[in-house]
């Protein structure tokens, strides 16, 4: 590979043909350059679609799994010129509950139950099916999402699947998560004690979390100016309560575009990691989410000790961590959406067909891979699988001449 590149398009264009992306060269100040000397633009993300998962694992399209964040006074002492608020007597342990924990993600659902409970290919097709459609090139989990965009800033592990139905592309790992310990219980509980009013009866006691079974859910879009778009399934913590107690809805939020601004993201974190090169991870997400707000739990090992709000916007607006910039996040988001677009529209051959991204060394990298219809059934539901089948978005064929356009790198020399 050449040392530079002339423009990104050119770079991205080397990298679908090589179904590749040299990180090292990403991470490299020549690409920092590329990104930011290009025209790439993208438009405001809005809320495409929400739901609920209920208590019973069912799905809603409603918001009656989503909280409310309000700090309780009788726990906190507000210093409103920091954004910040310590504990009023004594620190909380937040460590409870580790063994009891039920975690929805560890539960073994048969196929035929998945295709009607908990996820959100249940709620597209719901939507679809009440007459609203969201167009997007590709849909992904968000910690699908993030790995990848963390592949620019830092080096996680990324090892997903992409499987191409028909005309749309569905991104998904296959990572499960480990049992609970105390220490992994902050988080579940440190979102506890923000959105539920807790008991005083006599004394205080903290009720822990049980499990994560009801969860509220927002799908953000995510588009550009070149017509490439990604619709992105977040699990939203809570949502800042509504100054307009005139709104008929519970939680006032009418605005595709505004909703995201009331949503919320909680994290519990030592007292000791607690400066921003701490957060990328946590700041992408929130990017991915549109979500504003950050409240983070400082601990002492497991006791909770105060409470740190950070405007996520001011931050990625303000340019003081670099590659954390919102039009390099922007930008980069744009790049990996056209390199799976196109490297996998060049492989499609009108079948189910499936995918892996993963890193190779420095490279991020993209093979077709066999997967029986049953595993594929597995990651999107065997309902979901049909009705996209015989509902396919439909991208029109001058849309697809332009994605594959940027290929000739001779075109875009002259």
């Amino acid at each position: 590979m050449a040392a530079d590149w002339e423009n990104v398009d050119a770079f991205l264009a080397h990298c679908c043909e090589n179904n590749e992306i040299d990180l090292s060269y990403v991470r490299s100040e020549s690409f920092y350059s590329l990104l930011q000397e290009c025209n790439w633009e993208k438009d405001p993300s809005y809320e495409a679609l929400y739901y609920s998962r209920t208590k019973s694992l069912n799905i809603e399209l409603d918001r009656s799994s989503a909280r409310t964040w309000v700090m309780d006074e009788r726990l906190f002492i507000e210093d409103k010129d920091t954004k910040t608020w310590s504990m009023r007597k004594f620190p909380i342990y937040i460590g409870y509950g580790h063994k009891k924990y039920q975690d929805f993600r560890l539960k073994v659902v048969s196929l035929e139950d998945k295709a009607r409970t908990g996820t959100k290919y249940v709620a597209l097709a719901n939507s679809e099916r009440k007459g609203l459609k969201v167009q997007a090139d590709l849909v992904a989990t968000r910690s699908t999402m993030l790995d990848l965009m963390l592949t620019g800033i830092d080096n996680p592990k990324v090892s997903s699947w992409i499987y191409a139905v028909n005309d749309q592309l569905f991104l998904e790992n296959d990572r499960k998560r480990g049992y609970m310990n105390p220490a992994g219980m902050t988080g579940p509980n440190f979102e506890e004690l923000m959105t539920v009013r807790q008991n005083f009866e006599r004394k205080f006691r903290f009720e822990c979390a049980k499990n994560n079974n009801e969860k509220y859910n927002s799908l953000v879009r995510h588009s550009s100016s070149m017509k490439d778009s990604i619709l992105v399934s977040c699990e939203i913590d809570a949502v800042k309560p509504q100054q307009n107690h005139d709104s008929k809805e519970r939680f006032g939020l009418d605005d595709p575009v505004k909703n995201l601004d009331r949503y919320v993201e909680f994290k519990a974190r030592v007292q000791g990691r607690f400066d921003l090169k701490y957060f990328h991870p946590a700041l992408v997400q929130c990017y991915l989410a549109g979500t504003p707000t950050l409240v983070v739990g400082i601990k002492d090992r497991l006791d909770l000790i105060s409470v740190k709000e950070w405007d996520v916007n001011e931050i990625l607006l303000s340019g003081r961590m670099k590659r954390l910039e919102k039009w390099f996040l922007d930008r980069w988001l744009i790049f990996l959406i056209r390199f799976i677009k196109i490297c996998i529209l060049k492989k499609r051959n009108g079948n189910l067909q499936a995918f892996c991204i993963e890193l190779e060394g420095s490279k991020l990298v993209i093979r077709e891979h066999e997967r029986s219809r049953l595993e594929i059934e597995a990651a999107l539901t065997s309902d979901f699988l049909k009705w996209r089948e015989e509902h396919p978005q439909k991208d029109s064929e001058d849309e697809l001449a332009d994605l594959l356009r940027p290929l000739n790198i001779n075109e875009n020399e002259t």
